[in-house]
């Protein structure tokens, strides 16, 4: 009996020491993924940082490229057969500027999927931020158009 019990209180030491080593291994494995699940937290904060400030580039850009394309539209307007210099000179100021700033938006479009770009742009604060955004995706499909 004395024995049986000898052996028993073994048994439990035994088991004891056992599952004191599984709950340290458990206690690392928690504490490699907490450190893991910050790690990647820290990251997406930073990539939704980035993503919030090519947001903003990209609707600054859609401003400016409907604001030169209000400038077009009235040099259009004004355009007539006897158009002096200063007003080709303008035209084609504003055609260079154009260019540049739908390079600038073709750069920033590819750093985002179609898909990415919609639901960047429907996560933005303005009420207008999406159509902007088509806006400018329909504006870099045409060519700016030559005047004279």
């Amino acid at each position: 009996s004395c024995d049986k019990e000898r052996a028993r209180l073994f048994a439990l030491a035994a088991e004891r020491d056992f599952l004191t080593q599984k709950n340290r291994e458990l206690n690392l494995e928690v504490a490699r993924a907490r450190r893991e699940m910050r790690s990647q937290l820290d990251s997406q904060k930073a990539e939704n940082a980035a993503m919030e400030a090519e947001r903003e580039e990209l609707q600054r850009l859609a401003l400016e490229a409907k604001r030169l394309l209000s400038m077009k539209a009235v040099l259009d307007e004004e355009t007539s057969e006897t158009e002096d210099e200063a007003k080709r000179q303008a035209a084609e100021k504003l055609l260079q500027e154009h260019a540049a700033v739908m390079r600038q938006a073709q750069t920033l479009m590819g750093m985002f999927p179609r898909d990415g770009m919609d639901s960047l742009a429907s996560t933005a604060r303005g009420p207008n931020a999406l159509s902007s955004t088509q806006e400018l995706r329909s504006t870099l499909k045409r060519p700016p158009r030559r005047l004279g």
